[in-house]
């Protein structure tokens, strides 16, 4: 019959279930005889009273690739009998009905105007995630569960930017290379620099009109050539802990500074009467250029 069933014991004893949550009116009719065969029908009439039934809100499990979305579905596997079934707050935060964005450890809930749920990881983040929500029927009854997200790890690419850095003429500069790089999955270290291969040990690296200097704890400086100024340009690699590799570029930028002209002492030996060519600028030095010859020369 509708909604319920009638149970008849062996001993012929009668019981009657409705069906599960159901409440309201059922009728199912019966018939009797007599011993002379007589027949009769009659209809029973049963009014099944609601009671208040719990909202049940089920713990829920997901699988989202880090960097990637998932959306959300919370309530599909929990029930109100009583009808009304609504989620009041997620992770301790009410719902306001319009669109929101709820922070969760190392994540974010994300609801639209018309309700829809998705779930971000944060960026690059791979592990277990786990927050709250709260859900009411249409009796007022709450029940809350649990949300287990499970992020997993993708192979990010290591990225290894291109840096500048000025240096004076003469001078030296302290070099960070990885400083603005980056290595998601860590394990950042560099491998090369100008096509030379790093030791681990200390270590001199020749790039054209200058020279990086790394020290047996890693520290690199870079040295330019005695004297130049202008542009310098070499390359350097890195890689991450999954091997994976990216190349980049460092300019540096020599900033002229005025070098002092050296004038140094001569000394010739020339015969009584005699004479002889003098060459005073000869050992003589002007970084800046532009030595000039004495304009006069005295003899006393």
């Amino acid at each position: 019959m509708d909604n319920g069933t009638v149970v008849i014991a062996a001993d012929g004893a009668m019981t009657f279930e409705p069906a599960a949550d159901f409440n309201g009116e059922i009728n199912f009719g019966y018939q009797v005889k007599d011993a002379d065969g007589d027949v009769d029908s009659a209809n029973v009439k049963v009014t099944v009273n609601a009671v208040n039934d719990a909202v049940d809100a089920v713990n829920d499990e997901v699988t989202v690739a880090e960097d990637g979305s998932i959306t959300l579905n919370l309530t599909g596997n929990d029930s109100a009998p009583d009808g009304g079934l609504e989620i009041t707050h997620i992770n301790g935060v009410a719902l306001t009905g319009n669109a929101q964005d709820i922070a969760v450890d190392n994540g974010t809930v994300v609801i639209a105007a018309d309700g829809a749920m998705t779930f971000e990881p944060a960026a690059d983040f791979n592990g277990e995630i786990n927050f709250g929500y709260q859900v009411k029927d249409a009796d007022g009854d709450v029940d809350s569960a649990n949300v287990k997200v499970t992020v997993n790890a993708v192979n990010d690419a290591v990225d290894a930017v291109n840096d500048e850095v000025t240096v004076a003429e003469d001078g030296s500069i302290t070099l960070n290379l990885t400083g603005n790089d980056s290595a998601p999955d860590g394990g950042l270290e560099i491998t090369h620099i100008n096509g030379v291969a790093l030791t681990g040990n200390a270590q001199d690296i020749a790039v054209d009109n200058g020279t990086v200097v790394i020290a047996a704890d890693g520290a690199m400086t870079f040295e330019p050539a005695a004297d130049f100024n202008g542009e310098i340009n070499f390359g350097y690699q890195v890689k991450d802990a999954d091997g994976d590799v990216d190349s980049a570029n460092v300019k540096v930028t020599v900033n002229a500074v005025n070098d002092a002209v050296d004038a140094v002492n001569d000394e010739v030996t020339v015969a009584e009467d005699g004479s002889i060519t003098l060459n005073l600028t000869g050992n003589d030095s002007a970084p800046d250029g532009g030595l000039k010859s004495p304009t006069s020369t005295a003899w006393r």
